[in-house]
């Protein structure tokens, strides 16, 4: 067995809006992999978060990037094997939610203070609170559609979540601002967790040719169920 090479790429806010976000470390990460002999590239991302499944006809997406969709790893691994290259690329939590991934850490037994750690970080897509009067822009903001995920994440594990949100901060006017600002994420996260996503959705998607699309209308039952245990207002 070749050693493994592990790659997780930490993603900007406007980097998240790009279709090629994860082009370039991508890239780097194979070099390096190569470079050491490596047979295997992990990019760890939950697998709920990867299917970018549309949660309102409104949204062709979840507003993120197809940058860890099973597709987008079949052609990149394609494309390797093409230039004759031995890395592949997978995602190990490809079939777990991101509260299905937290928990697995915790019956893992991880270092003490691992759930104070996990509050530390940073899932926010916005970061805009400074634009709020007393708001602040290295808090997560709790309500757009990755802290919803990562709230829900915490709540699915049954882990207590010491993260300072925004949106618990602010109140009266200023918290108002952050809901209307927030809408369109909450409505089509509220849409979808009463609704579910349509089979048809997921048929007509593009899948690599392996893909167990019952597996993954269950993968997306489970996020989304994880997604209605957040409160929204």
């Amino acid at each position: 067995m070749g050693t493994v090479a592990s790659f997780h790429a930490h993603l900007s806010a406007s980097e998240l809006r790009c279709h090629t976000s994860l082009q370039q470390p991508l890239a780097l990460g194979v070099a390096v992999a190569s470079s050491h002999q490596a047979t295997t590239l992990f990019v760890p991302e939950n697998g709920f978060t990867s299917l970018n499944l549309p949660l309102h006809p409104n949204r062709a997406g979840a507003l993120s990037t197809r940058s860890t969709h099973p597709e987008t790893f079949h052609r990149v691994n394609t494309l390797l094997h093409t230039l004759r290259l031995t890395v592949s690329v997978t995602n190990p939590f490809a079939d777990y939610t991101k509260g299905e991934e937290m928990r697995l850490v915790a019956d893992s037994q991880p270092p003490a203070g691992w759930e104070h750690t996990a509050g530390l970080t940073v899932s926010c897509s916005k970061l805009d609170g400074a634009r709020i009067k007393g708001g602040n822009s290295t808090l997560n903001c709790g309500l757009c559609y990755a802290c919803v995920t990562r709230r829900g994440a915490f709540i699915g594990a049954e882990i207590d979540d010491s993260t300072i949100y925004l949106s618990d901060n602010l109140t009266g006017t200023a918290r108002s601002e952050l809901l209307e600002r927030r809408y369109s994420d909450r409505a089509a996260i509220s849409y979808a967790t009463a609704r579910g996503i349509d089979d048809d959705a997921i048929d007509a998607g593009t899948w690599p040719p392996d893909a167990d699309l019952d597996a993954i209308s269950d993968l997306a039952e489970r996020g989304l169920a994880e997604l209605g245990k957040v409160d929204l207002t």
